[in-house]
C-alpha cells in the first residue's frame, strides 16, 4: 500500500516525481475539504470514493480519469479551469494533450447526459472548461 514511500538508489528523476505525486495525491485525498459524497445541485451528486455519478436512483460509474476531471471542476465550481491545469492534474507526467482532454471531457459529458438534460460542463473555447449549475450560470 505504501510502497511509494521507499525508493532505492540509483533512481531516475521520473520515478521520483511519479512516487512523490502519488504520495501527495494520497495526502490531498485525506486533507481535502470535499466530502466523498458531494452534492453538485439538487439533481446531481458525486461519490468520489466510489467514482459514482448519482442522480436520484441512477448511478453512473466514472473512470478514474473522469472522476479526477470532475473533481477538479467541482473544486472550481463556476470558474474556468484551464486546459493546461486540467491536463497537468489528470496526467501529471505527460505533455499537455488537448485532444486527449477533449475526448475525456466528451465522455464525461455523455455520462452526465445519461442522468440529466442540463449541460453542467461549459467549454470556454481555447481556454478551458467550467462546471455550472442553475445557480452558478
Amino acid at each position: 500500500k505504501f510502497a511509494e514511500d521507499y525508493i532505492t538508489k540509483p533512481f531516475s528523476i521520473r520515478e521520483l516525481v511519479t512516487r512523490v505525486s502519488r504520495v501527495l495525491r494520497r495526502i490531498e485525498q485525506f486533507s481535502d475539504d470535499l466530502s466523498p459524497l458531494t452534492q453538485i445541485d439538487e439533481q446531481l451528486c458525486v461519490d468520489f470514493t466510489k467514482r459514482l455519478l448519482i442522480a436520484g436512483e441512477n448511478n453512473i460509474i466514472l473512470t478514474p480519469t473522469e472522476s479526477e476531471l470532475l473533481y477538479v471542476l467541482v473544486r472550481n465550481l463556476g470558474r474556468v479551469v484551464t486546459i493546461e491545469f486540467l491536463s497537468r492534474r489528470v496526467w501529471p507526467l505527460e505533455a499537455v494533450d488537448k485532444h486527449k482532454l477533449q475526448v475525456s471531457m466528451y465522455r464525461l459529458r455523455q455520462k452526465i447526459k445519461q442522468v440529466s438534460d442540463f449541460d453542467y460542463i461549459v467549454s470556454e473555447r481555447g481556454v478551458g472548461y467550467r462546471l455550472v449549475t442553475g445557480a452558478t450560470q
